[in-house]
């Protein structure tokens, strides 16, 4: 699953609907989590009225890209992933991993597998 780019707040009133039913907390819930992230510039509307990801939030702290790797695994439920799966998980919004594979190999809460190939895992390391 991908995200798309711009959207509108219609659509993900929608969205919410279809899962959680037409409950009257809802629409609110909605509108605030969204002006919240106006407010944290995560998001902005443009001139069509659409809902925009101006840019992901980025850092160069290497400990906190694994830590959010790892929230992404552990919120999964899974002990190993597809690295490109884990790097463009919805859960990472609005972040931005850049972390190097050299970076991912040498971690001690993971570990690397090169299945074949093109096809890189992360697992993480369990206490022998």
């Amino acid at each position: 699953m991908s995200l798309e780019i711009e959207v509108t707040s219609e659509h993900i009133r929608r969205r919410m609907e279809e899962r959680w039913g037409k409950r009257s907390t809802l629409k609110r819930a909605i509108d605030r989590v969204l002006q919240s992230m106006y407010e944290w510039k995560i998001i902005c509307e443009n001139r069509k009225g659409s809902i925009q990801i101006p840019s992901k939030v980025a850092t160069n702290n290497k400990k906190l890209q694994l830590w959010l790797i790892e929230t992404v695994l552990r919120s999964e439920g899974v002990d190993s992933m597809y690295i490109p799966k884990v790097l463009n998980s919805p859960s990472v919004f609005p972040f931005l991993i850049n972390i190097s594979r050299s970076d991912l190999q040498r971690s001690k809460i993971f570990e690397y597998i090169r299945q074949g190939v093109n096809y890189e895992i992360l697992a993480i390391r369990h206490a022998n």
